[in-house]
């Protein structure tokens, strides 16, 4: 049963003899009227208190639960995204270091290519050229063999001339000219030594024209030792192209290391924000319960301050 203090200060009793006071009850029910009222105020103020109070709890719970929420998905994302990072750049490593293996391999198979070609040819040349030097050898000896009959003849035929020259300046001068023709005519009859090299070369399965120039060996030599150079020099730059990219693709794997790295302490301070705010929520709802105990313990306080009307305790307390 609810009482107002209107109804209080209205209040009206039956008269009996030995009843009390008239006066003092018409004042004692206007004082706890009034109380009673101030009572009633405060205790609307606190049950409005209270609302707001539970009202901010709940709206905070609901900010609480959104939070934990949002960072539980932050953290499963950013873990994530860590984990993929990691995964490819770990991919990215073992390809670079795959493809700089099979670029270095091939390299080295393609110079040992061009150095065993480079070695085989220098060798048919060397070959070719010890061939020729042994063909020049053999016609050497040849031409000196050749060389001494020739002056052997020569030698033989002018002493000859000379007997004949003598037998004529003792048979007379009649037969000067004559002699002269004939020695004119069996000097013509001797091979010029230009026909006797010829034959020669000819025999040893060569021509008239050929000629022998070491010079255009070591120029074809030289031409095959640049194109190997040249050709090695290609692949060094080729090689230095490449480990130039993979140097790149290590520096931007890095970077994006570092980016996954800032990420990952972003959410580490997004989380550090919210357990703070988790902390002063916790905190602003103890003081919310600490503040709705505090009222209710006042409130029953004030009831129960007269502690001789025990039916008066009981009829306050009946008045939630």
């Amino acid at each position: 049963m609810k009482v107002t203090p209107l109804e209080i200060r209205q209040k009206t009793f039956e008269k009996k003899l030995r009843g009390y006071d008239k006066e003092e009850v018409q004042a004692f029910l206007l004082s706890l009227s009034q109380e009673w009222e101030k009572v009633i105020e405060e205790n609307r103020e606190l049950r409005i208190k209270l609302q707001t109070s539970e009202k901010e709890v709940e709206k905070l719970r609901e900010v609480e639960e959104s939070l934990f929420k949002t960072l539980k998905t932050a953290e499963d994302t950013g873990a994530n995204v860590i984990e993929q990072a990691n995964k490819q750049a770990d991919l990215n490593v073992r390809e670079s270091q795959w493809k700089a293996e099979s670029i270095i391999n091939e390299a080295k198979g393609k110079a040992k290519d061009y150095l065993i070609d480079a070695e085989n040819k220098a060798k048919y040349i060397l070959d070719d050229m010890l061939e020729e030097l042994r063909k020049l050898e053999k016609n050497y000896s040849v031409l000196k063999g050749y060389k001494n009959d020739l002056l052997t003849e020569i030698k033989s035929i002018s002493n000859e001339i000379a007997d004949k020259v003598s037998r004529i300046e003792q048979s007379g001068e009649k037969d000067i000219d004559k002699a002269i023709r004939d020695a004119k005519e069996e000097v013509r009859s001797l091979r010029p030594a230009n026909d006797i090299i010829r034959d020669v070369l000819s025999s040893e399965g060569g021509t008239k024209n050929t000629k022998f120039e070491p010079d255009d060996i070591a120029d074809n030599t030289e031409k095959e030792n640049e194109e190997v150079a040249r050709k090695l020099e290609e692949e060094r730059k080729a090689i230095e192209e490449e480990a130039e990219r993979l140097r790149l693709e290590a520096e931007r794997q890095k970077e994006e290391a570092e980016v996954a790295k800032k990420k990952e302490e972003e959410l580490l301070r997004l989380k550090e924000a919210e357990e703070r705010k988790k902390a002063e929520a916790a905190k602003l709802i103890k003081e919310q319960e600490e503040k709705k105990s505090k009222a209710e313990k006042e409130r029953k306080s004030r009831v129960s301050s007269d502690p001789n009307d025990e039916e008066e305790g009981s009829f306050f307390d009946n008045l939630d």
